[in-house]
């Protein structure tokens, strides 16, 4: 087990550059965000170094991991539904996730997707189903009357 003063740098060298030298290093060290010294300690024990993302660069990657992440949580919301409701109530909203995607892809911004509103139409078409299905049994029963009635009618005047 490595002690505290195991880590302790107490050794020095003095280096000496050319000018010339001395700007291309520090160009890289500040390019990698490290100081002089640590850049020629990393480079002298062979870790691979490489220039750090630019502020720009940094900030287009949290964008793109934010928007991935929505992405995701759309997807998982669109098969969640497929659980629930079945393959071909999602069909409109995977057309509507891909189109979003490929939007993104255009514009560089994504639009959330309310899937509450397709969750809503499905119920409403749930509803309609039932409904249809009561009026299809009232009419089965209805035509099953007007028979027992015109045969009914049908033996009495006989």
């Amino acid at each position: 087990m490595k002690t505290e003063n195991e880590n302790k740098r107490t050794k020095r060298k003095e280096i000496q550059f050319s000018e010339a030298e001395y700007t291309a290093i520090e160009k890289k060290a500040n390019a990698a965000r490290l100081s002089v010294a640590a850049f020629i300690r990393e480079a002298a024990l062979g870790k691979e170094l490489s220039a750090a993302l630019t502020i720009e660069e940094s900030e287009r990657m949290k964008r793109t991991a934010n928007i991935s992440y929505k992405m995701q949580v759309n997807l998982n919301q669109i098969a969640r539904l497929a659980n629930i409701h079945g393959l071909p109530f999602v069909m409109d909203a995977i057309r509507e996730y891909i189109n979003r995607a490929n939007e993104y892809f255009k514009t560089g911004t994504w639009r959330e997707m309310d899937l509450s509103a397709y969750e809503f139409e499905q119920k409403q078409r749930e509803q309609l189903a039932a409904k249809v299905r009561e009026l299809q049994e009232k009419n089965t029963e209805l035509q099953k009357a007007a028979a027992n009635y015109y045969l009914y009618t049908a033996v009495s005047i006989r």
